[in-house]
């Protein structure tokens, strides 16, 4: 008896990628007392193009992926004389991200720096973190209005905070050294609108799966 394996494969939707945009450097980043405060910094804008629904068939999501090229630091402040040494500085970076239909979300970067040195009277730095980071999230229902059409919508990116803690030891007397950080960030946002096939397309697919169960009809009859 021949055995006959088939492979059977639904296709249910279809990725249609607007295109990639890319945003100018958000610089963010802050001398942070041990729990006190933090600051506002610039951020910048990512202009999508529309998904045309005159000559695209109809929209059922869409997905964003932001991709981020960072480097990002931890930085020291030392308000004595004297140089002080310390363990476990961390900084956090906080970019939110706003847009049509309701968008709404944050992206973190955190550098942590394991040990080193606080010169007196300035400011060090220490790198913590140097690298990309992707984030997906995905609109889908109602919101996907506002993408819709001819034009273009525009994303929002803006440095929220940049924080530090000390979480470690320190010879240094207290309220003495302030940690901080900052972050240089570059963001690409690619946009992909997910559609329903076309009804041409559900046709041809369901006459391949007949064909497909008419074969394995046809091979267990042997």
């Amino acid at each position: 008896m021949t055995k006959f394996k088939g492979f059977m494969g639904l296709v249910a939707v279809a990725a249609v990628s607007i295109g990639t945009a890319h945003a100018d450097v958000i610089e963010t980043g802050s001398i942070a007392s041990q729990g006190a405060s933090a600051y506002n910094y610039p951020g910048a804008n990512v202009v999508l193009a529309q998904y045309d629904t005159l000559s695209l068939p109809t929209l059922n999501a869409l997905i964003l992926t932001v991709k981020t090229s960072e480097a990002a630091n931890v930085a020291v402040n030392n308000v004595s004389g004297t140089d002080y040494g310390f363990t476990n500085g961390t900084a956090t970076v906080i970019i939110g991200l706003t847009g049509p239909g309701g968008l709404s979300t944050y992206l973190n970067t955190v550098a942590t720096v394991s040990m080193g040195t606080a010169l007196g009277n300035s400011i060090t730095n220490f790198a913590g973190l140097t690298g990309p980071t992707t984030f997906t999230t995905t609109i889908t229902g109602a919101s996907l209005a506002t993408y819709e059409g001819p034009g273009t919508v525009t994303l929002n990116f803006l440095g929220i905070t940049g924080s530090g803690s000390f979480n470690g030891t320190s010879s240094a007397p207290s309220n003495t050294l302030f940690f901080g950080g900052g972050a240089n960030i570059g963001v690409d946002v690619t946009a992909d609108f997910v559609n329903a096939p076309e009804p041409a397309s559900l046709a041809l697919l369901g006459s391949a799966l007949a064909g497909i169960g008419f074969i394995r009809r046809r091979a267990r009859g042997r």
